[in-house]
């Protein structure tokens, strides 16, 4: 895909940049306070003046509303809808991010190569890093290769450069893996004043691209919500019901999406690499809701 088109109709470039250095840079600007990290929740009490969250080491805080965005593996959901509803989704992706000296490493291309074996991505992060990810099948059952950079190279050796290059310098010490999931999403996610955001609400396959965005989408939301009059309670339902049609509509496609199965899309052969651009990005526009 050429982004540069997007460039030149909203004015901003595409860059691809590590997470960890972006939740940094964010972190930064806030009061030294403000975020406090290795508070591992554990439980969720609340009532109708207020809520407390437990934390391992037993301390707790309290509030008027809890937001629970602790993502797929959430407690917080957990209390709220019980134990399993969150289910695998057809395939899992072994990703890693290294200084690996290849062309595209220093360019601000992205790839994503599909096959029989499944899909690579490339995305140059800056530094002289390369995001590098291999989707492959995946169920819960499947036992974990004893040596996973050998089990990509079986599957995915005889892919031609720059795949063979990132899988000759891959080493297991920088793998991990993700195996993706989603959940059904409830018309009413919450219950009193305690409320779910992100993956801990809506749980989806990365293929459409909307886990991040429609949790950007919905902290905005939440914040309109929050910001009127009236019982705290009352207007987080109000907001879950109203986000409900447009989440639920974007949950289902990603999950139902044929890239799930990574098999390569014969017809993508046939369209052009500008209308391959254009047509997602319209698709993806239309998948957020346009605010004044």
């Amino acid at each position: 895909m050429d982004l540069t088109h997007a460039a030149a109709r909203y004015g901003f470039p595409t860059r691809a940049v590590p997470r960890r250095h972006l939740l940094d840079r964010l972190a930064a600007g806030l009061p030294c306070d403000v975020v406090r990290y290795g508070m591992a929740c554990r439980d969720v009490r609340h009532n109708d003046d207020g809520v407390t969250a437990v934390f391992a080491d037993g301390s707790t805080a309290t509030g008027d509303v809890l937001v629970g965005e602790d993502g797929h593996h959430s407690v917080v959901r957990r209390k709220l809808w019980g134990e399993g509803t969150v289910r695998p989704a057809t395939f899992g992706t072994w990703q890693g991010m290294s200084r690996i000296d290849i062309e595209i490493t220093g360019t601000t291309r992205h790839l994503m190569i599909s096959g029989r074996e499944g899909a690579c991505g490339l995305m140059p992060a800056g530094g002289g890093l390369l995001q590098w990810w291999f989707d492959v099948r995946w169920s819960p059952r499947d036992p974990r290769p004893a040596a996973p950079p050998a089990e990509l190279r079986r599957r995915f050796g005889r892919w031609r450069s720059p795949v063979s290059d990132v899988l000759a310098a891959a080493r297991e010490e920088e793998l991990e893996f993700f195996g993706h999931h989603w959940n059904k999403v409830p018309e009413v996610w919450g219950a009193g004043r305690v409320t779910l955001a992100g993956d801990a609400a809506h749980t989806m396959p990365p293929t459409l691209g909307q886990g991040a965005n429609q949790t950007l989408e919905g902290a905005w939301a939440l914040g309109r919500a929050l910001a009127g009059a009236g019982d705290p309670a009352a207007r987080l339902r109000a907001n879950e019901r109203a986000r409900y049609p447009h989440i639920s509509l974007v949950s289902r496609l990603a999950r139902r999406n044929p890239a799930n199965w990574r098999t390569p899309p014969i017809l993508a052969r046939l369209v052009p690499e500008t209308a391959q651009t254009t047509m997602p990005a319209r698709f993806s526009n239309r998948l957020s809701v346009q605010v004044g």
